[in-house]
């Protein structure tokens, strides 16, 4: 098992393939990459008190002003790009406090 928590969003999209695929190489076959990153929704409508909508797109504001390429990524965008670099079986978990997740992806046992 590999950890990457509040990592990715310090990069752009690409730069984050290349950052899963280092974490792909290093990784057994068969062994669990985990990711804990703040998620942004294209929710406009909280489904609960604690579903900060409004918080990740400031944070996504906040990583372009301060960061060179930084963002706060989508579900979907997290699942591209743990795919783009070779891992299987991508699931996103929601965690609380939302809009915080868990990311789990798995190196294929064969390649």
């Amino acid at each position: 098992i590999a950890l990457a928590p509040n990592i990715f969003h310090h990069f752009s999209f690409d730069e984050c393939v290349t950052l899963a695929k280092t974490y792909w190489k290093a990784l057994k076959p068969g062994g669990w990459l985990g990711i804990v990153e703040m998620l942004r929704s294209h929710d406009k409508i909280p489904n609960h008190p604690y579903d900060f909508v409004e918080f990740p797109v400031m944070f996504n504001l906040m990583m372009q002003m301060t960061t060179l390429t930084g963002q706060a990524f989508t579900e979907a965008a997290m699942v591209e790009i743990l795919e783009k670099a070779g891992f299987r079986g991508v699931q996103v978990v929601s965690m609380f406090p939302k809009p915080y997740g868990l990311v789990i992806a798995q190196k294929p046992e064969s390649g």
